[in-house]
């Protein structure tokens, strides 16, 4: 989204072609005035290869970017033989890229980590983080820290994440002394019960919702941020956050260690193996550490602009140019 944003800026139209479910993101992807194709096969497929060269065919775009870990390297170099400029965004590497462009925003990764193809150009860490609009907003709102009772904001990143979110929010409402407790939840939890017995058994104290979409908002009410290890921890960064980290996935170990080593966060292992004590007495200990906040808070807003998605475009109109003079083009 922060990305075709950006393109929208320099006069691009958006088409998003996505196997979406529910209508959250669609609505979200129009309320920006971009396109939505939905499609009915899981990416990398075959299937999912015919339709989607059938709507480059069709539509005869100028970009194409890839936001997927399934297509693999004969898909990719199809794209490249069929579009001007082709874009892959990858966190996790581990496979070949014969992309014109590269995109992994993620910190503490090198060119070294990945296998690129001969004219492939990558574009990696902080300085192309790519910050959605409202980040960018909130980051001249939350210039200082918010008034008000001591508030931790808890957005362990989409999908599944009821399971932890249950162990952090009890081991930060143990804590007296913090007041307010607001979890975003990746998706409708199966155990909803769970919460309202907790918001229940701590009344006025919890607060939980499944909408992400005022996450930027929260922040700026919030003290602390505890979030997992992806492109949020990096939203918050920019935003001036100070920021608990916990992961879920492996991929996203290498940038919360980063950001632990640069003062931006502290780390706090896997989601998984995560205690409501620990989790409690960590976020405890930062609250009652002005200077340790205002550093983590400064140290993040230092590290990432907010610009990053318009660096990226700024590239990729350069690759443009070499591309439209050297590509063959297959005829659709």
């Amino acid at each position: 989204m922060a990305l075709a944003n950006a393109l929208q800026r320099r006069r691009y139209q958006m088409s998003f072609v996505s196997q979406l479910e529910g209508n959250g993101w669609a609505d979200r992807i129009r309320r920006f005035r971009h396109a939505v194709t939905r499609v009915q096969h899981p990416a990398g497929t075959d299937q999912d290869r015919d339709s989607f060269l059938r709507e480059i065919a069709a539509r005869a775009p100028t970009i194409v970017i890839v936001d997927a870990e399934q297509p693999d390297e004969d898909y990719l170099a199809e794209l490249v033989a069929r579009a001007p400029l082709v874009i892959s965004m990858d966190e996790a590497s581990g496979r070949r890229f014969p992309s014109d462009l590269l995109l992994n925003p993620t910190l503490g990764r090198q060119t070294g980590d990945f296998e690129l193809g001969a004219r492939t150009q990558l574009l990696a860490g902080a300085w192309f983080a790519m910050i959605r609009a409202e980040f960018r907003r909130c980051r001249n709102v939350r210039a200082t820290e918010p008034s008000g009772p001591t508030r931790v904001l808890v957005a362990l990143g989409g999908g599944a994440n009821a399971t932890a979110s249950h162990v952090v929010a009890k081991g930060l409402l143990a804590k007296k002394k913090i007041e307010k407790v607001d979890l975003v939840l990746g998706a409708d939890p199966g155990e909803r019960k769970a919460f309202e017995d907790l918001q229940a058994a701590h009344p006025g104290r919890l607060s939980f919702c499944i909408d992400s979409r005022d996450l930027g908002l929260k922040m700026t009410k919030s003290h602390l941020l505890i979030t997992g290890g992806g492109n949020t921890a990096l939203e918050a960064a920019c935003v001036g956050m100070p920021m608990l980290v916990a992961i879920r996935e492996d991929r996203h170990e290498l940038n919360a260690l980063q950001l632990d080593d640069i003062g931006v966060a502290q780390y706090l292992g896997r989601q998984s193996k995560l205690k409501a004590d620990d989790v409690g007495e960590a976020a405890l200990a930062v609250l009652e550490d002005n200077f340790e906040r205002k550093a983590m808070a400064r140290s993040g807003r230092m590290l990432i602009d907010g610009r990053g998605a318009d660096r990226i475009v700024t590239a990729a109109e350069l690759l443009l140019r070499r591309t439209r003079k050297t590509k063959s083009m297959l005829a659709a």
